[in-house]
């Protein structure tokens, strides 16, 4: 397996169409990785799916749904019952895209563990996989048969001088294979599993604001969770989560929001914030507003559908009533549509 450490490292490799992306080097045949995909976000309270046409420029939205969950399916990332929800998973994508089976799932940022590694240039991608293999014990206190683990370089080989940044993300087998237990039990097929706060930098990456120099806040503020992650130089390099039993004032997601904001202020390596995005089921206009008062920001909301173009048979008003909490699926529907979004 290309690039994945598991290969060497451990004794059983990630089958290679359930890592972080598609690999660099599977063979260029006509209009490969062109087909339709569909991004699954598996929220707390709902599925929410987005279907997309890659072979348009820019990709073309074909279909979505939301579809209630059951109450407590879905515990901090963890699914409580993956085969009672696979009805649930089977209709949100039937409903987004009736004959697409590849799918597009994420694990919650806060389950994941990044890191950024120097490596030496020039290596070949053996050789890579054995370096990184060596660094996992130092930076893993974990035993390793109990992650998955997968890397890519994330600088440009070509400019680098005497070393190479590769970023190393590891989480634990048990959240991956729940979702491949809930792939498996709905007939449906697993493209990739990507990280949820990567998912929303890819989407920010296509926004035609977006500076690859600037320092952005993403706020996804959802129904019972709020997660905030911050991009710089194009990759996350800060994340939060705050999880929520019942809150329905909406001063005290405001006051979570600041709080998460300071938070990373507060850090030694804070960056300044050149802006804040929010999205999720509880962003509106109207706390945009508070929030640019309070916190002498430019806070906007981040609009899954500027990439994208949205089919003439969907519903167009329904579509943008849901827009606020199809971020992160029409994200993953983008990674999954890209053969070569791995290695961006």
């Amino acid at each position: 397996m290309i690039r994945d450490i598991k290969a060497l490292a451990h004794g059983k490799p990630i089958p290679r169409q359930y890592t972080t992306g598609p690999l660099r080097w599977m063979p260029k045949l006509p209009h490969w990785g062109q087909r339709r995909v569909v991004g699954v976000d598996l929220g707390a309270t709902a599925i929410k799916a987005v279907a997309l046409d890659p072979s348009h420029q820019p990709p073309r939205l074909t279909g979505f749904s939301l579809v209630p969950l059951p109450a407590a399916a879905i515990r901090e990332g963890e699914l409580t019952d993956p085969k009672a929800l696979a009805p649930s998973l089977r209709k949100a994508v039937r409903q987004a895209s009736p004959h697409t089976r590849q799918i597009a799932l994420a694990i919650p940022a806060a389950a994941a563990i990044s890191r950024h590694l120097r490596v030496p240039a020039g290596l070949t991608d053996r050789a890579m996989a054995g370096h990184v293999a060596l660094a996992l014990d130092e930076l893993l206190h974990q035993p390793r048969h109990t992650l998955y683990t997968d890397f890519r370089v994330a600088s440009d080989p070509a400019t680098a001088n005497s070393e190479v940044d590769v970023l190393l993300v590891a989480t634990r087998r048990k959240l991956i294979d729940q979702r491949l237990a809930l792939l498996r039990a709905a007939g449906l097929h697993g493209t990739l599993v990507d990280i949820e706060d990567h998912a929303l930098a890819r989407l920010h990456r296509r926004l035609p604001q977006a500076p690859a120099s600037q320092t952005i806040g993403l706020l996804d503020a959802g129904q019972q969770s709020l997660r905030f992650s911050v991009i710089a130089d194009e990759e996350p390099v800060h994340r939060q989560s705050q999880a929520f039993d019942d809150v329905t004032d909406a001063e005290q997601w405001i006051i979570a929001c600041r709080r998460a904001v300071a938070v990373y202020q507060g850090s030694h390596d804070a960056r300044p914030l050149d802006g804040l995005h929010i999205t999720g089921g509880r962003a509106h206009s109207s706390l945009c507003e508070t929030l640019t008062d309070s916190l002498k920001l430019a806070v906007t909301m981040l609009d899954p559908l500027t990439r994208v173009t949205p089919s003439q048979h969907v519903d167009h008003a329904a579509l943008n009533r849901a827009s606020n909490r199809l971020s992160t699926a029409t994200g993953l529907a983008l990674h999954a549509g890209d053969p070569d979004a791995h290695w961006r």
